[in-house]
């Protein structure tokens, strides 16, 4: 099984208040508990959630995903657009996809602005970060962080080092 690392962020009035990740609190190196328990603790049964078993890519098909430092594999690929299109209002997506995230929001730009209140977006290249600025900020999209990648950044949480960059934006249309 592949896995990312479970993370939470609690948002009040479109701020971010707080941020961990699972293993920060389990003590546990990407521990993958925190679904299982999160659909356990809010009765959700095997049947009431949809899991989709597949990576996010700007189109749908076959993507590679990394297995190892030199191995991958290829699994199904679902692009955001197609997500989206069955939702009626998404609160908010917490997206880390490894360099895909520009041109994954670049090929969703219209779902997002109708439907995603929320956006929040690990960033993996300074170019990315400039693409992302441009895309939401030409979309009417409001910044509310944004930390660049390899920087020491002054936070409400103190001063952190970011290896990969964070970005946080608000739909004021939602």
């Amino acid at each position: 099984m592949f896995y990312h690392d479970s993370a939470a962020a609690l948002i009040s009035d479109g701020e971010i208040v707080a941020a961990a990740q699972e293993e920060r609190f389990t003590r546990k190196k990407h521990d993958s508990g925190f679904p299982r328990q999160h659909f356990s603790n809010h009765g959700i049964g095997f049947f009431e959630r949809k899991l989709i078993h597949a990576a996010v890519s700007e189109q749908p098909g076959k993507v590679y995903l990394h297995q190892s430092g030199w191995r991958s594999i290829r699994v199904p690929g679902i692009s955001l657009r197609t997500i989206l299109k069955k939702l009626d209002r998404v609160d908010l997506i917490d997206l880390d996809i490894e360099g895909q995230e520009l041109i994954t929001l670049t090929a969703a730009v219209a779902g997002l602005d109708a439907k995603v209140k929320r956006l929040h977006i690990g960033t993996h290249s300074a170019e990315i970060e400039a693409g992302l600025r441009r895309l939401l900020s030409d979309h009417g999209w409001r910044c509310l962080v944004d930390y660049p990648l390899l920087k020491t950044s002054e936070t409400p949480f103190g001063v952190i080092s970011f290896g990969n960059g964070v970005q946080s934006w608000v739909n004021p249309r939602l």
